[in-house]
């Protein structure tokens, strides 16, 4: 046998990558590498790595009470507002744990601890002591407190970063109701992919377990979004508005959630809930504000070498059933964004069953290489793929939905949802140069939400999940709902809308697209991003049948009322400057 030098010399660096040099190293490697080619990582936000970033206002005003700093530390992808202490220090306990039995709060080691080093944490004599701390992970602690349990008395022999404590309930609750939300966001998941049957298993249900359970629940089948991708969309579900009221539009330059607003998860932690959230969006992170109100911050950047750990759904869902057990008598949130049904199919892991149920010809496992694969081809492996990984989440989601009816039956409400619809363009037979970004393909969506004081039934009318999601929980939950909001509460008698605008911003043009069922009319306008204004008069508008393939065609026939409607939007909005009309 014999081999070229270059295949020697490529065996070699292989031996070396996977037997010889340690992982840790090879990761610091491919880390420099990343930051030679991104040597300006800071005024880049999507490719936020876990620098600290300032703390949510209700940790930063928590730790300033007892003159403390607060920021947000993240380890092992684990994203927590917390205050470092030394030596001696007090911190006030939170209102009503002296009731409910406990609080409970996160630690961590500035430095490696040393085999004699020991915390101790004492809350009404009680005294709880914690050794081998760690600098690289959060650990979380439970401590009891007593009726007069007065305050929290840490004594550390080494610096100490420490999050807010937060109330735990350690008896049933005496009254019933919404205690546990889940949401639920699948990454473009969307009606214009999505099918009863599995792909290659005929007979064989494609999503069982997701049927089953929302039966008993609230759907919609005419949802859309209110943006054509993540960042806009997920911050109308944070603020309830929509995307030129919260301003989350812009790709490249650094923007954060309105300071001005109360976001959901804010709304919940005031309200008392325990909350987190898990991301692999790199335009969901606390570089843009979304860590705002979520005592814990899960990111997974789905690429290798960005963050610490790597995305695996499995470990997600079974995180998020721990939480809900360890939770049973309190009240918890959670915001869950997963990516696997967003292309490129290579970001959540592939497992052996998900590459047995593959057929035909494909890429390998280069799956991003399908697009630009032969069109018939692409058009009909994505398809695949997309019920694939639908049909692996489903089983996912057999045992949380199963903890979730033997455990909190009666007290959680589901949601089961998508920012966006599919960016998959080989689904469309025309795609001319000048189509609109708020395309029926990426707009729509599906929604499903079980729950104490949610109906059971389809909607029969259009709804718009972005904006509903806020008002709808925070009624379902008992808390209150801001006045100002675009959403309306899915679970009202009366819920109907008859129309749905969507909003696009991007390299200078506005897009504005409204839909009534039946058709579609899309303007696009030139605009201002540093002013948020229109700055002329729309050089795009075109009508367009509801679900249409094509947008090289539009209907002969005027818009009459939807042009209204747009019109009246953006006019509400003030978008218009003097001179645009």
């Amino acid at each position: 046998m014999w081999c070229s030098a270059m295949s020697i010399s490529e065996r070699a660096k292989d031996f070396l990558r996977t037997w010889v040099v340690p992982p840790g190293l090879l990761q610091a490697h491919r880390r420099r590498a990343h930051l030679a080619q991104f040597p300006d990582l800071e005024t880049v936000p999507k490719l936020w790595r876990g620098t600290p970033v300032q703390a949510p206002a209700a940790e930063t005003a928590y730790f300033a009470a007892v003159g403390l700093t607060a920021e947000t530390v993240t380890r092992q992808d684990d994203s927590r507002a917390c205050a470092r202490v030394t030596g001696n220090t007090l911190l006030p306990l939170p209102p009503g744990a002296g009731e409910s039995g406990a609080c409970q709060f996160a630690v961590l080691a500035e430095r490696h601890w040393f085999a004699d080093d020991r915390v101790r944490v004492l809350v009404g004599g009680v005294e709880t002591a914690q050794s081998h701390l760690s600098p690289g992970a959060w650990l979380d602690l439970r401590v009891p407190v007593p009726p007069d349990g007065g305050v929290i008395e840490i004594d550390t022999p080494a610096p100490l970063l420490v999050t807010m404590p937060r109330v735990v309930r350690v008896r049933p609750a005496p009254a019933e109701g919404v205690r546990h939300v889940v949401v639920l966001v699948l990454d473009a998941w969307s009606m214009r992919m999505f099918a009863d049957e599995h792909p290659t298993e005929p007979g064989l249900p494609l999503t069982p377990n997701v049927e089953r359970f929302f039966r008993g629940g609230l759907s919609s089948s005419h949802a859309f979004s209110t943006s054509e991708w993540t960042m806009p969309a997920v911050a109308s579900f944070m603020t309830g508005v929509s995307t030129l009221r919260h301003g989350m539009f812009h790709p490249t330059a650094s923007c954060q959630l309105p300071a001005d607003r109360v976001t959901l998860a804010e709304h919940f932690q005031r309200g008392g809930f325990h909350t987190q959230a898990f991301t692999t969006a790199n335009r969901i992170t606390p570089i843009y504000g979304h860590h705002r109100g979520f005592d814990r911050f899960v990111y997974h950047w789905p690429r290798p070498d960005h963050t610490e750990r790597g995305y695996d759904p499995a470990v997600w869902l079974n995180d998020l059933v721990g939480h809900l057990d360890v939770h049973q008598h309190d009240r918890t949130f959670t915001y869950m964004h997963l990516p696997d049904t967003h292309p490129a199919w290579s970001v959540p892991p592939q497992t052996r069953s998900f590459n047995l149920q593959r057929r035909g010809s494909s890429t390998g496992l280069d799956l991003e290489a399908l697009d630009k694969a032969p069109s018939p081809l692409a058009a009909a492996q994505g398809t695949q793929l997309y019920l694939l990984r639908l049909h692996e989440l489903d089983r996912m989601f057999s045992g949380l939905f199963d903890f979730i009816e033997r455990h909190l039956a009666g007290n959680a409400v589901v949601v089961l949802t998508a920012d966006h619809g599919t960016p998959w363009h080989h689904l469309r037979r025309a795609w001319p140069a000048d189509e609109p970004y708020l395309v029926d393909d990426r707009t729509t969506i599906l929604f499903k939400m079980r729950g104490p004081g949610v109906p059971v039934g389809e909607l029969d009318t259009m709804t718009a999940p972005n904006l509903d999601l806020m008002p709808t929980l925070l009624t379902l939950a008992g808390l209150p709902v801001p006045g100002d909001l675009d959403g309306r509460d899915l679970t009202d008698r009366s819920y109907a809308r008859d129309h749905i605008v969507s909003e696009s911003v991007f390299k200078g043009v506005y897009e504005v697209a409204v839909r009534d069922g039946h058709r579609a009319y899309f303007e696009k306008y030139p605009f201002d991003e540093a002013t948020s204004a229109i700055t002329g008069p729309p050089h795009y508008h075109r009508l367009f049948a509801a679900g249409t393939l094509d947008y090289v065609s539009p209907l002969d026939e005027p818009p009459g009322r939807l042009k209204d409607l747009a019109h009246a939007h953006i006019r509400r909005l003030g978008l218009l400057r003097d001179g645009a009309s």
